[in-house]
Formats: structure tokens, sequence, C-alpha cells
């Protein structure tokens, strides 16, 4: 994922650097800020799955709990 987030801005970078009109830069901007959302909401559900998963794991489920006891 950084590597896409790396390519991304150097894309938008050269873009923005060979690019004069000011409606083209904005929309380059425009579609970097929607890209970067995107990588955000990613990586959210990514840290909520890892933690759950790990939460999981660490404690047994209720069912074997019970019939231990």
């Amino acid at each position: 994922m950084i590597n896409d987030v790396l390519a991304l801005l150097k894309s938008v970078d050269e873009k923005i650097t060979n690019t004069v009109d000011s409606e083209n830069i904005a929309t380059e901007l425009r579609e970097t800020a929607a890209y970067s959302f995107h990588l955000k909401l990613k990586l959210h559900r990514y840290k909520n799955h890892s933690a759950n998963a790990k939460q999981c794991s660490s404690a047994p489920p209720a069912s074997l709990k019970h019939e231990a006891d």
C-alpha cells in the first residue's frame, strides 16, 4: 500500500508540474484527495480486522469456557 501511495504522489507531482491549466491541477488534487480517503478507509478496515483477529485468538470461545467449568 505504501508503494501505491508513493506512485500516486509521483504521478500527481508530474502531472501538476507539466500542467499550466489551473482547472486541470484542481482536478488532479481532487482525485488525489479522493484516493487518499479511499486508502484511509482501507487502512482503517485493515486495522479493525487485525484487532478483531487478535482479540478472537487470545480468548477461547464462550462455549469452550463453559465446558471447562
